[in-house]
């Protein structure tokens, strides 16, 4: 048997330390694998720049409450309130939108008030035909959404959804406003009613002889009274042959703002308002921090001042935007309410422009007439 010395097995132990494959001291385990997966895994949902800093957006149902110092993903971010707000989108924002409310009533009840028992559904979200009309109500208030109920729950992430009531139907999503079904009472039903489709009435030749007279009558009544309802909402609305000659500006989507909503501009009340600064706890209700902060970068305010608002004022939407209206009372004076007025034209916040010419009106109506001598 052949032996081998000391020295020969020191030699191979060294051969199979040196055929061992090499662990990188940067690999998956140690600190600095680790840091490299960090970066690699941060800002799942996007970043924005600050300050010359690169910060991690929220997610979606939440609002930013502190922006990054250190690294991009050490900003803080809090959940909007379940049921009440939401945010749809990874975002930077520090408030939250109010969920829309299906079961609203309509017209003259709209709570334009700041006060704190005005419920959530004060201000509606803007919604519009296909025709891109806002509905309106009596008095030249947003006409709130009427005959729906909840489809969807409002969540953190998304708004409420809502449908017609059964009985009642829209033409197309997302509905503001629902019609009765017709009932075909006397032609009798063919295809029932649904959501998005009125009910479809039995053809004539279908109907007994006997009863066809008076349907022929009724279809005539019908048919005048639908004419004439049709003819004045779009008298109303200044639609089709009524709509008056396309003078205007053009808005910041491209679309020209036509003379219809240019009357606006004329109201004798904004030519005598000077009432504005009394008004602007209601109009920053109404118009709100996102599209107040929007008008305003559009008119030449320094972001500095905006900044400082929001500072001054955290977490509180509705302050900041009393803050930025009372700078822009300051900026325009007696113009103020005429220069509001058109902006929200410009950024077609037509739903909006009827509520702020409202609000006037209802505070020049409220004023006592002038003792005369």
């Amino acid at each position: 048997m052949k032996y081998y010395s000391q020295s020969h097995c020191k030699w191979a132990m060294f051969l199979i330390v040196l055929s061992l494959p090499r662990v990188d001291s940067a690999n998956q385990f140690s600190p600095a694998g680790r840091r490299i997966r960090r970066q690699i895994n941060a800002c799942q949902d996007g970043n924005y720049t600050v300050n010359g800093k690169t910060c991690c957006l929220c997610a979606a149902g939440q609002l930013l409450t502190k922006e990054c110092e250190v690294n991009p993903e050490d900003r803080d971010c809090e959940f909007c309130e379940p049921g009440r707000t939401y945010n749809n989108k990874p975002n930077s924002e520090t408030f939250c939108e109010q969920c829309t409310s299906c079961t609203q009533p309509n017209g003259s009840d709209v709570c334009l008030s700041s006060s704190p028992s005005c419920p959530v559904w004060r201000i509606a979200q803007p919604r519009f035909h296909s025709l891109g009309k806002s509905e309106l109500g009596d008095g030249g208030f947003p006409h709130l959404l009427s005959n729906l109920e909840v489809k969807e729950e409002c969540t953190t992430a998304k708004d409420t959804a809502c449908r017609c009531k059964q009985g009642y139907f829209c033409l197309s999503e997302p509905c503001i406003s629902c019609n009765p079904c017709n009932k075909c009472e006397e032609l009798g039903v063919k295809n029932s009613c649904t959501g998005t489709k009125d009910t479809v009435c039995k053809e004539r030749s279908e109907v007994p002889a006997a009863i066809l007279p008076v349907a022929i009558i009724f279809g005539i009544v019908l048919a005048a009274a639908v004419g004439f309802a049709f003819a004045f909402a779009a008298w109303k609305m200044k639609w089709c042959c009524f709509k008056t000659s396309n003078v205007g500006f053009e808005g910041t989507d491209g679309k020209y703002v036509e003379s219809s909503s240019l009357a606006l501009l004329e109201d004798a009340y904004l030519d005598k308002d000077g009432n504005f600064s009394k008004l602007i706890p209601d109009i920053a209700s109404l118009v709100g921090w996102g599209d107040m902060r929007n008008i305003a970068m559009a008119d030449g305010f320094k972001k500095t001042i905006l900044d400082n608002i929001q500072q001054n004022n955290p977490k509180q939407a509705e302050e900041q935007t009393i803050s930025l209206l009372t700078e822009w009372e300051e900026k325009h004076g007696r113009e103020a309410a005429r220069m509001l007025m058109k902006a929200l034209l410009k950024n077609n916040k037509n739903s909006k422009a009827q509520a702020l010419q409202g609000i006037i009106r209802s505070d020049r109506s409220n004023k006592p007439a002038s003792a005369t001598p």
